[in-house]
């Protein structure tokens, strides 16, 4: 049996049919999309989990608590969602590069 993980990030100009990747090892799988909005992180996140079987998926720090949730029901209770957020400085350098690439409120 593999580890299977999934990745879902928010970009602006992004289309999560064109803008996804994989990766496979013997012990491992890795699924990444990118998506335009909330609806099609839920989307993404339900199809990860129903579709590739991932067992956990990791979020943007783009998502609001609320978005989190949303998600994380539409993958469903056997898979384990978490966030990758860094410390107040790593935030702040990550969101200055965000701005500067003209991401708009992100």
């Amino acid at each position: 049996m593999k580890f299977k993980s999934g990745f879902i990030a928010m970009v602006p100009d992004s289309d999560p049919e064109e803008h996804r990747c994989s990766l496979e090892m013997s012990c491992y799988e890795f699924k990444a999309r990118l998506v335009r909005n909330q609806e099609e992180a839920v989307a993404a996140g339900k199809d990860l989990a129903e579709k590739e079987g991932i067992h956990s998926l990791i979020l943007c720090p783009g998502f609001t608590h609320e978005q989190i949730a949303e998600i994380s029901r539409a993958a469903g209770d056997e898979v384990g969602v978490a966030v990758a957020r860094g410390d107040g400085p790593s935030s702040r350098i990550a969101g200055q590069a965000i701005r500067e690439a003209g991401w708009g409120d992100n």
